[in-house]
C-alpha cells in the first residue's frame, strides 16, 4: 500500500489552512472613532453600531471573495492521527521485489483444490529401510550372462518329473539283466551237465 497520496493530501491541506489563516490576519482591521466630549445619544450609538458591524462582514466578505471555499476540508484538529504510519525514509527497499508484470505465468500450474488426493500414499516416514538392498551401483555386471532370448531352446530335454520315471525304467531293466544274467548261468549249468552225460555214454 502506497501512503503517498494521504501526505500529499495532508500537506495540501496544511498549504490552504495556512493560507487562509494568513489573509484573515492581514485583513484591515476599522478604525474605531474618536471619543466624543458629549455623550452620544441612543441613536447615534445604535447607528455607529450597526456601521462597525456592516464594516467587519463587508471586510470579511472582501477577504473570504478571493480565496477557495475551504468549507469541506478538514482542520488540523480533525485530522486523522498518521504517527501510526511510515514515512518515505522509513518504508522498505522494494527494488529487489518483482512487479505484477514481471511475475511469471502461473496459470498452467494446479491450484490446492485441484490437487489430487496422495492420502493412498506412503510418507517418507512411513517407507521401509532399503538400506539392506544394493544400489545400481553396487549391482554385479550381468552383461556376461544370456539373456531369456539367448537362451536355448530346451523343450527337446527331460524334466524333472520325466527324469525320475527314467531312473524308475532304468532300475527295471537293470533287474531284468539280472534276470536274465541268472538265467544264463543256469542255461550254462544245464548246457554242461548235458555234455557230461553225453560224455560217459559215448
Amino acid at each position: 500500500m502506497s501512503y503517498a497520496p494521504i501526505y500529499s493530501k495532508l500537506h495540501e491541506l496544511e498549504e490552504r489552512i495556512t493560507t487562509v489563516e494568513a489573509a484573515t490576519k492581514a485583513a484591515p482591521v476599522p478604525t474605531p472613532a474618536p471619543v466624543s466630549s458629549v455623550a452620544p445619544s441612543a441613536s447615534s450609538a445604535s447607528s455607529a453600531s450597526s456601521a462597525s458591524s456592516a464594516s467587519s462582514a463587508s471586510s470579511a466578505s472582501d477577504v473570504a471573495s478571493g480565496f477557495p471555499d475551504v468549507s469541506s476540508f478538514a482542520t488540523k484538529a480533525e485530522l486523522p492521527d498518521v504517527s501510526v504510519f511510515a514515512t518515505k525514509d522509513e518504508l522498505p527497499d522494494v527494488s529487489s521485489f518483482a512487479t505484477k508484470a514481471e511475475l511469471p505465468d502461473v496459470s498452467v500450474f494446479a491450484t490446492k483444490d485441484e490437487l489430487p488426493d496422495v492420502s493412498v500414499f506412503a510418507t517418507k516416514a512411513e517407507l521401509p529401510d532399503v538400506s539392506v538392498f544394493a544400489t545400481k551401483d553396487e549391482l554385479p555386471d550381468v552383461s556376461v550372462f544370456a539373456t531369456k532370448d539367448e537362451l536355448p531352446d530346451v523343450s527337446v530335454f527331460a524334466t524333472k518329473d520325466e527324469l525320475v520315471a527314467v531312473s524308475e525304467l532304468s532300475a527295471k531293466f537293470d533287474n531284468l539283466l539280472a534276470v536274465v544274467s541268472q538265467l544264463n548261468l543256469k542255461l550254462n549249468e544245464a548246457n554242461e551237465k548235458i555234455a557230461e552225460l553225453e560224455a560217459e555214454r559215448s
